[in-house]
């Protein structure tokens, strides 16, 4: 069938045997009332910010969940003719905060809006009366819900490997022995695992924050930070593990 739109669709859900959304592109959702003979277009706030839906969920014809990236969370009680968005937003306290742009923490500071930037790809709830619902994305976040989404509470996955942080002194980068020691034995221990990736979060202290952020320019916190970065990538390629399993936040 003809769905009126060039741009990708990511998923598809259908409440019953006629109502149901599919979702995609920058924003795109589209609604059908007769088993996808025909699909109607509908608005939401992220199409104006042309952010990529990847996920939906019906869990009838008026009440359906939808996510995508920047933590994108929308949901419709009246069958998409409006889109509530309860998307993952970053506050002072949040880990990102420290990334973000001047004008962006200004922003956060200020009470508006600046969206978390992780992606959620999967959004699904069990059919009524249960009232549980799931959403999994980057990064292993996971939200579960038992009443419809109306609170979200974090999940935690207990099957991966925490290695014990490293711990650098004030502008230290260099990388000491038991430090080397533990991220070998931590290579060794995922070697054989390749569903387990790596994921490396560069921390900085708040005095290095305040001392190397000139001007609201990052520049040299970041330089201190990527050769953090760099010493501990380099130990674990050389115990073995592709550059290509490892992500940084």
């Amino acid at each position: 069938r003809d769905s009126g739109t060039t741009k990708s669709l990511y998923s598809v859900s259908m409440a019953d045997a006629k109502h149901g959304w599919a979702v995609g592109q920058l924003g795109t959702i589209l609604r059908t009332d007769d088993g996808g003979i025909t699909w109607k277009p509908q608005a939401s706030v992220k199409q104006d910010q042309g952010v990529h839906l990847f996920g939906v969920h019906a869990i009838d014809a008026n009440n359906a969940w939808a996510v995508g990236e920047w933590g994108t969370r929308l949901f419709t009680s009246n069958g998409g003719q409006s889109w509530e968005d309860f998307s993952l937003v970053i506050d002072e306290e949040h880990p990102q905060f420290v990334w973000l742009s001047p004008v962006d923490q200004e922003k956060v500071r200020k009470g508006e809006k600046v969206f978390e930037d992780v992606g959620l790809n999967y959004v699904y709830c069990l059919k009524p009366p249960s009232k549980n619902c799931w959403i999994s994305g980057e990064f292993g976040y996971t939200f579960w819900s038992d009443d419809l989404g109306n609170t979200w509470n974090r999940g935690e996955i207990k099957g991966d490997i925490k290695p014990q942080p490293v711990i650098l002194g004030y502008n230290e980068i260099d990388l000491s022995a038991d430090d080397i020691s533990a991220l070998e034995k931590f290579a060794k221990t995922i070697q054989d695992q390749p569903h387990l990736n790596v994921l490396i979060e560069p921390v900085a202290s708040d005095r290095e924050i305040a001392e190397f952020v000139k001007d609201g320019k990052p520049d040299q916190l970041f330089d201190l930070l990527d050769a953090r970065i760099s010493a501990v990538k380099a130990v674990l390629e050389e115990s073995g593990l592709l550059s290509d399993r490892m992500r940084v936040r």
